[in-house]
């Protein structure tokens, strides 16, 4: 994507592309609640399995539709290990956001199962009412993308980074005082679940496009690939740990 897109209109794009998942997203989970409402657990597990395998064929279709970029020069394994090591302890920008992002990763990616599991244990939700706030959940990233896409080509990603980390704050104080016993209502963790939506997708959309601004163009594959890997495992490793 970042071979093909303009630079000038990434924010416009990745803004769009938030929003349209966020959208299919709550379409889905309301699919799904009506199912398991309706139908027994089986059949509903079912006719969900099938909906994703139209889902994958679909998606199938439009990544054959996208347009080639330009292949990247072949490297050795060895080239790999060496230069992955270098860029990730390298005194250059990209370093200082891939632990950035290694932290962010460490501190969000544990926040929507944990709850999940809290909710069901402590207040005694049942699965459909936890679904509803996986749909407010959405909600938040759909409004966030769609005020995100039309300004982040113009400010730049740093605005969006910090009003992230600023609602992950009030999320996590939230949670606490809910903790602690201070508000306990239904009202106050739909509005929760809605400001984790918004939180996740001002990062998500800074994240795409500022990643392309701190890698070299002959190295971007490796580069992109490195952020990956390293986001992924330790934000995969944080809620086991």
């Amino acid at each position: 994507m970042y071979s093909i897109l303009p630079p000038k209109a990434s924010g416009r794009y990745f803004g769009s592309d938030q929003f349209i998942s966020g959208c299919a997203g709550v379409g889905t989970l309301l699919v799904c609640l009506a199912l398991f409402a309706q139908l027994p657990v089986f059949v509903a597990l079912l006719i969900q399995y099938g909906i994703a395998m139209v889902g994958s064929y679909f998606s199938f279709i439009s990544l054959r539709r996208l347009p080639d970029a330009s292949n990247s020069d072949p490297i050795s394994l060895g080239h790999v290990v060496r230069d992955t090591l270098t860029h990730m302890f390298r005194a250059l920008p990209f370093r200082h956001f891939l632990w950035l992002a290694g932290g962010y990763a460490v501190i969000s990616t544990p926040i929507p199962p944990f709850l999940a599991y809290f909710l069901k244990v402590d207040p005694g939700l049942h699965a459909g009412q936890v679904m509803r706030f996986e749909v407010l959940r959405y909600a938040g990233v759909i409004v966030a993308a769609a005020v995100i896409r039309r300004r982040i080509d113009a400010t730049g990603a740093r605005p969006f980074f910090l009003i992230s980390m600023l609602l992950y704050m009030l999320v996590g104080l939230g949670w606490w005082a809910y903790a602690q016993g201070w508000w306990q209502t239904m009202g106050g963790i739909y509005a929760a679940s809605f400001v984790l939506g918004l939180a996740a997708a001002c990062w998500t959309i800074s994240n795409l496009n500022y990643l392309a601004q701190v890698v070299e163009a002959k190295e971007r594959a490796l580069m992109v690939a490195i952020q990956g890997a390293v986001t992924a495992f330790l934000g995969g490793l944080s809620p086991i740990l």
